[in-house]
């Protein structure tokens, strides 16, 4: 009986014995890795923050990339792209602003080594200016074989797109009729190829024009809004509207990164609390990594809720919804224009006088005078810390 009972007590020591020896070895295999490289991998999108790349659609590309957990968010410059860094990412954003200092901080240098970079397969994606950057003219990008229509535009608002059966397949939405938000955007038509490896074709169309008051429509009628093509290996998409600014239009924006890179994005937006702290962001001057970097971090935050803020809205009451103020560092003459006129500083200092805080970083503190409920922080303040006791 003892030796039965021995016998079956050192099998039981063997098998627990064992056991440990497996589980010892899957963690041996398994050290060294994060969760994150564990998972599949995500799609490394490059935002472009330097000279020219302004206005609130940076900063609503940089929520909709840092919201979905297919992508992760990078930023570059020009310099970056000279220093060959486009081998970090595989897509680059190129967002609104002015086209003429996006692609001049590129250099020459640049432009060669990002042409070269898409036709070895890489992918662009652009929206407004972004898509001014990459028509076929001489000193831009020339990646797509379009060229800026003349004598058509117009101002700001809503105006009307078509969205071509193709153009639903490479998006992977609905076909049809969809309402967008435009700012002056360029409007292209087909012109000579930039590459013999060129190609390019239109997705979507106007169906209504928008102008300023007192001047003739803007001609946008059945012009493109969104076109795409091929470059090499590499793929190429552009809007002359701003998809990535209301979320009405998001599914568009998800789509134009679905087009060029094969991975469909799934933002997924912070849950809030019942009654989060409203903070306005005006980002109409922003423009360079420490400031995107800033501003991002306050997405993911649960006791807060970002909306984009600019001179209409505050022209049209839009301080008497928000909490507190966000003024980050940017183009300084932006920064100053948005006190230009003194009845802005009055209705701030009503906002600051019923209890609104303002926190400007950088050169947009510059131009303010002293005030209680003015904190003046340095240009690559970290926002969230200033709110975390609100």
């Amino acid at each position: 009986m003892k030796l039965k009972l021995f016998s079956c007590l050192m099998c039981a020591i063997l098998v627990l014995s064992c056991a440990s020896c497996k589980s010892t070895a899957n963690l041996s295999a398994d050290a060294g890795k994060s969760p994150e490289k564990s998972a599949a991998p995500r799609l490394r999108i490059g935002l472009y923050v330097d000279r020219g790349s302004s206005g609130g659609g940076v900063f609503h590309w940089a929520e909709l990339v840092e919201i979905s957990p297919q992508a992760e968010l990078y930023t570059i410059t020009g310099q970056d792209i000279r220093d060959g860094k486009l081998s970090s990412i595989d897509l680059l954003l190129m967002p609104g602003g002015y086209p003429t200092r996006q692609y001049g901080a590129m250099k020459p240098e640049g432009i060669a080594i990002l042409r070269e970079w898409i036709k070895q397969g890489g992918t662009y994606v652009g929206s407004c200016a972004g898509l001014t950057c990459a028509l076929n003219h001489q000193a831009r990008l020339r990646l797509l074989p379009f060229v800026r229509h003349p004598n058509t535009g117009g101002a700001t608002g809503n105006t009307q797109i078509e969205i071509s059966e193709r153009g639903a397949r490479l998006l992977g939405i609905k076909p049809g009729k969809r309402v967008v938000h435009y700012a002056s955007g360029p409007i292209p038509r087909p012109g000579r190829k930039p590459d013999p490896s060129s190609t390019g074709e239109v997705l979507a169309l106007y169906k209504n024009s928008i102008s300023y008051f007192g001047k003739p429509h803007g001609g946008l009628f059945d012009k493109p809004a969104l076109v795409y093509g091929t470059l090499g290996k590499g793929k190429v998409i552009a809007s002359s509207f701003h998809p990535e600014y209301r979320e009405s239009t998001l599914d568009i924006a998800v789509g134009m990164i679905y087009a060029v890179s094969g991975v469909r994005l799934t933002p997924q937006f912070p849950q809030k609390s019942l009654r989060p702290l409203r903070v306005g962001l005006s980002a109409s001057a922003i423009m360079g990594h420490g400031p995107v970097k800033a501003l991002v971090s306050l997405i993911n935050q649960k006791h807060i809720t970002v909306q984009y803020f600019n001179l209409p809205h505050m022209d049209d009451g839009a301080l008497r919804h928000i909490d507190v103020l966000i003024l980050p560092h940017g183009i300084a003459e932006h920064n100053r224009d948005f006190f230009s006129r003194g009845t802005r500083w009055e209705k701030l200092k009503d906002f600051m006088a019923r209890g609104g805080i303002i926190l400007a970083s950088g050169n947009a503190a510059t131009p303010l005078p002293e005030h209680k409920n003015l904190k003046k922080l340095p240009a690559d303040a970290d926002f969230t810390r200033h709110l975390a006791d609100k």
